[in-house]
C-alpha cells in the first residue's frame, strides 16, 4: 500500500510520460484497483489464500494453501525452482497448470517444461513464457 494517499498517488501517475499517452487506459486501470490499492479490509488487507483470509494474484482464486504447498513439494522433487511463476488449478482440481514467468519457453533448455501425470489421476502442466513480451523488454533492458 502506498504511504500517500490516493489523490497524491493519482497526482504521481497524472504526472507520467506514460499518462499523457495513454490517458484513457491508465485512467480505467485507476478506477479498477484504487479500492485495491488502498484498502486496510479483510481479504484485500494481507497478501494469502483465501483459505487464510487473504488474497494473492501469483495463484488462481481456487487455489488453497494445501495446493502451494502440494505444488512445491512438486517442484522440489523435480528441480524446479517456483519463483516467478503463477498456479492455476482446474475447477475439477485434478490438474494444475504452473506457469514460469520467461521471455522464452525452451525444453531443450529448460527439460522440466512438460506435463506430469501424478497419482489419482493428477496432472501438472509446466510452461513458460508467462508475461514474455514484458519479459523480453526486461531482457533487453538488461542487456
Amino acid at each position: 500500500m502506498p504511504e500517500l494517499t490516493p489523490e497524491k498517488f493519482k497526482a504521481i501517475v497524472k504526472a507520467s510520460k506514460a499518462y499523457k499517452t495513454h490517458t484513457s487506459v491508465i485512467d480505467e486501470i485507476l478506477t479498477r484497483t484504487e479500492r485495491e490499492i488502498f484498502v486496510e479490509e479483510e481479504p484485500l488487507k494481507h497478501i494469502a489464500f483465501p483459505d487464510n483470509n487473504g488474497q494473492t494474484s501469483y495463484y488462481s482464486s481456487n487455489c488453497t494453501s494445501k495446493d502451494a504447498a502440494f505444488i512445491d513439494e512438486f517442484c522440489q522433487k523435480n528441480g524446479i525452482s517456483p519463483l516467478n511463476t503463477r498456479l492455476f488449478k482446474s475447477q475439477d482440481g485434478k490438474s494444475y497448470n504452473l506457469r514460469v514467468c520467461s521471455k522464452i519457453a525452451d525444453s531443450e533448455k529448460t527439460p522440466y517444461l512438460k506435463k506430469y501425470e501424478l497419482a489419482d489421476g493428477i496432472t501438472v502442466d509446466v510452461t513458460a513464457a508467462d508475461f514474455n513480451t514484458f519479459m523480453e523488454r526486461v531482457v533487453e533492458s538488461l542487456e
